[in-house]
């Protein structure tokens, strides 16, 4: 549809990268709601600014296989959204240039579950660990590692409560072990000096 000797509200179009698009245009630009098919991996169906995926839609990627359902800026996962593997692993949550970012809940497709803080697509920050067999930590995360404060408890009990560093008890903490409670100070998972009370 043509409209004053351009496109009109309506069309489809190949640009300059081989990216199909077919929806709502505005001044020869895509703008509204459309579909673009995007370097030959993935597809966008949603809203569009300036020729670019922008807004709320469905990113599907072929090649790595995944689909994104959320928000996007300027062609990249960015603010809320869920983000679904081939695998089974889902993550809900904030997102910031194509990466987890700031709260979300990762599930993995072995039945693991964390939920917390991220930064550059890690555990970075305060969150909870699941494991599949009730396992679970509470504390501080640095790149996907325990590290800081945290409780890890096996069962009710069993359960380590202090310091962490690279996913072992290092520094303060007292472990609890069948109704018996031992602190001190914890180096590299083992205990090297004991405190009374």
């Amino acid at each position: 549809l043509w409209e004053n000797d351009n496109f009109g509200k309506y069309g489809a179009f190949i640009d300059n990268n081989g990216n199909y698009y077919i929806g709502e245009l505005e001044n020869g630009k895509a703008k509204g709601k459309g579909e673009m098919f995007i370097n030959n991996k993935m597809k966008f169906k949603g809203e569009f600014i300036d020729d670019m995926p922008c807004g709320v839609g469905i990113f599907e990627n072929y090649k790595e296989n995944w689909v994104y359902n959320g928000n996007v800026v300027n062609c990249m996962k960015d603010g809320y959204g869920e983000l679904k593997y081939q695998d089974g692993t889902i993550y809900k949550g904030e997102f910031k240039d194509d990466k987890y970012e700031g709260k979300g809940k990762i599930i993995f497709s072995n039945g693991r579950e964390y939920e917390g803080d991220f930064k550059n697509n890690k555990m970075n920050g305060n969150g909870v660990f699941t494991w599949e067999d009730g396992k679970k930590y509470i504390g501080k995360y640095i790149d996907n590692i325990k590290q800081g404060k945290g409780k890890l408890s096996w069962n009710k009990n069993k359960y380590y409560e202090g310091e962490w560093f690279n996913n072992k008890p290092h520094g303060d903490g007292m472990y609890f072990l069948n109704g018996k409670l031992l602190k001190g100070k914890f180096r590299f998972g083992k205990i090297i000096s004991k405190k009374d009370g």
